[in-house]
């Protein structure tokens, strides 16, 4: 879905839409698009994972159809501020993790249904047998998850300066490597907005002292399965001492 984001946001600079407008219709499409996940979750009973996979491979067959597998270039300089600008020499992306973080922590950690969402995704059957609105609560998450991949499209396109479309795929392994590291629970009920931005910083240093090190991009990969096995081993083995 990032990747689906990202190229509408370069479609919409190509199409000569302004800053405000493009940003829009790339969150907008993000958020539609977790408005389809989130109707085969509750509604047609997908198991989420098959949804969600079902989904990215749909959305790579749409972006290569509609391209032709052409990246998209015609981005305009004030779009480029996004990713690529500063302010009081503080680069811009930072104002926007900032706020980002600020208003998702706030939503978990001071409001009634970030606590909820918790719970349901720890535990649905705790959360069914306490009367919580289960299918209005999933609605939600995969709305705000459309609304975050619509940002993160908005920053690969204004960062890159083009639209790739063929450049997706490793960001979801990027993800779940930063997820997993920030000490989220890939099962649920456990994790926080910073744990996951901590997660984020050391899965870059990584990879950029793997760069700096000049390490072939197939070891890289293996470095991050790696990673990704060792962090959730390591989880399941503390979890298995606290019931000990």
């Amino acid at each position: 879905a990032t990747s689906f984001c990202w190229i509408v946001a370069a479609f919409c600079q190509s199409w000569g839409f302004g800053i405000f407008l493009s940003v829009l219709v790339a969150i907008l499409a993000g958020m539609f698009v977790g408005v389809i996940n989130s109707t085969l979750i509750t509604y047609g009973r997908l198991p989420p994972f098959i949804a969600t996979l079902g989904m990215m491979i749909t959305l790579e067959g749409v972006i290569l159809v509609w391209t032709n597998g052409i990246g998209i270039t015609d981005i305009s300089d004030s779009f480029l501020f996004i990713a690529q600008g500063y302010i009081w020499k503080i680069p811009f992306p930072i104002f926007i993790l900032f706020a980002v973080c600020s208003i998702d922590s706030f939503i978990l950690n001071r409001l009634k249904i970030g606590r909820h969402i918790l719970v349901l995704v720890g535990q649905e059957e705790v959360a069914l047998l306490t009367g919580l609105k289960v299918i209005k609560l999933k609605n939600f998450m995969y709305m705000c998850m459309g609304f975050h991949v619509g940002i993160a499209g908005v920053m690969l396109t204004s960062r890159l300066s083009a639209g790739v479309p063929t450049a997706g795929g490793e960001l979801l392994f990027s993800a779940i490597s930063a997820v997993v590291i920030g000490g989220t629970k890939l099962s649920g009920g456990r994790g926080t907005i910073y744990g996951t931005v901590v997660g984020v910083l050391i899965i870059g240093i990584i990879n950029n002292g793997l760069n700096l090190l000049d390490v072939s991009s197939f070891w890289q990969m293996i470095t991050r399965g790696l990673i990704i096995l060792g962090a959730v081993l390591f989880d399941k083995l503390k979890e298995k001492e606290v019931y000990e």
